[in-house]
């Protein structure tokens, strides 16, 4: 990318924002610029920093990590820091599980399973695919730890 056509993307970025902050409020909605982040995929030739995203006399700041909808993207697209959390969400409920196996009756584990286990391997498996297998592989084995339990418990 030229630098004429970086300059380019800024401002039709900025004007298009300015087009939507303009629709929000003639709607009667607003746009907490305060949580408002925006993110460049890394290139050779231009720095992110030097983009800068304005919307209603408001700096927007470049972000090298995101949530969206739940999910963290980093500017490498690498899953990274996504697989951490859930990693850290599936070493609390596999310690939750096991603090079942005394004091419960068969129907709750398969609950907490599916609630808490299931339910974080599950949710944007579409993207999965991007991530490495040795990332992957890191999210099987707490699952199958949890699974262990979830079996101990149940038999």
């Amino acid at each position: 990318m030229s630098k004429s056509s970086f300059n380019v993307l800024q401002t039709t970025v900025n004007l298009e924002l300015c087009k939507m902050d303009h629709w929000l409020r003639a709607n009667k909605l607003s746009l907490n610029y305060n949580k408002t982040d925006f993110m460049l995929l890394p290139s050779r030739k231009h720095n992110p920093a030097s983009f800068k995203v304005i919307i209603n006399n408001h700096n927007i700041s470049p972000e090298d990590n995101l949530k969206y909808l739940g999910v963290l993207l980093d500017n490498k697209l690498s899953w990274k820091p996504h697989v951490q959390k859930v990693k850290t969400q599936l070493s609390r409920a596999c310690a939750i599980l096991s603090k079942l196996k005394h004091n419960t009756t068969p129907p709750v584990p398969k609950v907490v399973y599916n609630s808490i286990i299931h339910s974080y391997l599950n949710y944007s498996t579409l993207n999965w695919g991007r991530a490495s297998n040795a990332t992957i592989q890191s999210l099987i084995k707490l699952q199958t730890k949890a699974i262990k339990i979830f079996l101990i418990i149940t038999n």
